[in-house]
């Protein structure tokens, strides 16, 4: 999650956070916070094999 984004929503490293994947709401640890050169928009990253755990119809 970018800093500006994570401070905030008052989120750290260690909580967790609601995020919704092909419609269904999933809950996920937030492992770090990171800062974007331009710091230009509000955004969070996830690991691609979240996605196909939980919606492994978009990866196939």
């Amino acid at each position: 999650m970018r800093m500006w984004t994570a401070r905030t929503l008052g989120i750290k490293a260690g909580d967790t956070m609601d995020i919704y994947i092909g419609g269904a709401k999933h809950t996920l640890n937030v492992t770090g916070i990171y800062k974007t050169i331009t710091n230009m928009s509000n955004s969070g990253r996830i690991t691609a094999d979240v996605i196909v755990r939980y919606s492994p119809y978009l990866c196939s």
